[in-house]
């Protein structure tokens, strides 16, 4: 049986998507890429065949964060159902912390060597908090709606 492979574009059409303002981002599990949808199309190769998993639509609004460290290098944080998601290109995320307006320190987690991290143990109750995400490339901190 002889393996094919396909060039896929995914092209964003502003003008057919009815969205509040913010961007789009496509991610892509296999690859361990998130790319921005707004800014260009995204182009990928592939197997013929079915992968149901493989890919992730993600919305960003003013309770969304994205910080890019350099073009290569970026640190996605969004909410998904009642996790907070950390993903990182191009970068390895060391650590995690998370603290409320107060400065109080909610959440810390070390030694993660992963490009990807889940806060579970945070309830969401629509506050303003600051996330610090340590890589092998930087550290930023982030503010979110959570």
């Amino acid at each position: 049986m002889q393996k094919t492979q396909e060039i896929i574009r995914w092209k964003y059409i502003k003008k057919t998507v009815c969205l509040p303002m913010g961007r789009i981002y496509v991610k892509d599990k296999l690859a361990g890429v998130v790319h921005e949808l707004t800014e260009s199309n995204y182009q990928f190769t592939t197997e013929s065949g079915e992968f149901d998993d493989r890919f992730e639509i993600v919305y960003q609004t003013e309770s969304l964060s994205t910080k890019y460290l350099d073009n290569k290098h970026i640190i996605f944080i969004y909410k998904n159902n009642n996790t907070i998601n950390i993903d990182v290109t191009g970068a390895v995320i060391n650590n995690v912390e998370l603290y409320d307006i107060h400065g109080r320190k909610l959440y810390k987690e070390i030694t993660i060597n992963k490009t990807q991290h889940v806060i579970r143990e945070i309830s969401p109750q629509q506050q303003l908090l600051l996330v610090s995400v340590t890589t092998n490339k930087g550290q930023t901190v982030k503010k979110i709606i959570y």
